[in-house]
Parts: C-alpha cells; structure tokens; sequence
C-alpha cells in the first residue's frame, strides 16, 4: 500500500478501502495500521482474527462491546470465550433467546449455573405457549436421579476454577 493510496482512504473514508488497508497492513506485518483500518471499515471478522492471533485481551475486551452494540453476538461470545469469561459467554446466549444453547453451555463449562438456566428456559417455553415441551426438559435441580454424576460435574468446576484453567483464556498481557 502506497502513501498515496493511504492517503486518498483516509479523505475518502470508504469502509471499502480500509478493509483494503487492513489485509495490505496485515500482509506486510503492519499490525498497528492493520488494526486502525479494520476498526474504520468496521470489519469485526479481521479484529477478532488479528486479536485473537496476538492474544490482546483489551482488543477482544473492547470487540466484544463493540460486537453486542453492532449485534453480531458470534462475535462477541467468541470474544469472551477467548477471555475466558465464561458467565458472560452464558449472558450473551441467555440475552438472545438461546437458552437451550445456553443450558448445554453451562452443562460443559459451569455446571453450578445449569439448574438456574433450565428454569429460565422453561419459564420462556412456557410464556411462548410450548408448557409441553418445558415439561419435558429434565433438570439436575431435583432429578439427581437423571444426572448420577452430576455432583462430580460441580466438584470438577470449583477445582477448575481453582486452578484457573478454565478462565485463563489465550490472554497474554
């Protein structure tokens, strides 16, 4: 990329070009310049991958904002996946209607949030008239009888959380 060609971006200010700027900067190893050029074209995509690739933490911090502003709520899942804030993760599911991801979510990686989640599902199955269906869904609140393991599911949580293997995340401040 050309000073002239930075240049004649930066007047015209086309989100088009700077995606342009931004895979150019990147190619050429411009990290600095790839990441201003892919926030000005509001290229979510290139962010995630440039951030996700250097470990910035406050680059994935303030992507997943701007994701949730801009409503692509991939993104910003995937953003605090990476950071390892897996609660958050769980609001991001539960704030858009996906319960049953969100249940299935908590069930892998914060077991001792998954009854309370199973009882907001089911109160939303049941306010969009499908009682039959939330009848149906089993939950460890009460049934450990279904769930045999799922006292060892919570222990392994709180010793993960110890540990802090779950939520280090890539981060490398």
């Amino acid at each position: 990329m050309t000073p002239w060609n930075l240049d004649l971006t930066i007047e015209s200010n086309i989100e088009s070009k700077w995606k342009q700027v931004g895979d150019a900067a990147l190619a050429s190893w411009n990290l600095v310049l790839a990441e201003e050029a892919f926030k000005k074209a509001k290229d979510l995509g290139s962010l995630l991958l440039l951030y996700t690739s250097t470990g910035d933490c406050n680059g994935l911090e303030s992507l997943s904002k701007m994701a949730q502003d801009a409503c692509p709520n991939n993104i910003a899942f995937t953003c605090q996946l990476a950071l390892g804030n897996l609660s958050k993760c769980i609001d991001i599911l539960t704030s858009t209607g996906r319960y049953s991801e969100a249940v299935l979510f908590s069930k892998t990686y914060k077991p001792s949030l998954t009854a309370e989640l199973v009882k907001q599902w089911k109160a939303e199955l049941v306010k969009n008239g499908k009682e039959k269906i939330a009848k149906s869904i089993a939950s460890p609140d009460g049934n450990l009888e279904l769930f045999p393991q799922w006292p060892e599911y919570l222990h392994a949580e709180e010793h993960a959380l110890h540990n802090r293997n779950v939520a280090e995340g890539i981060c490398v401040n």
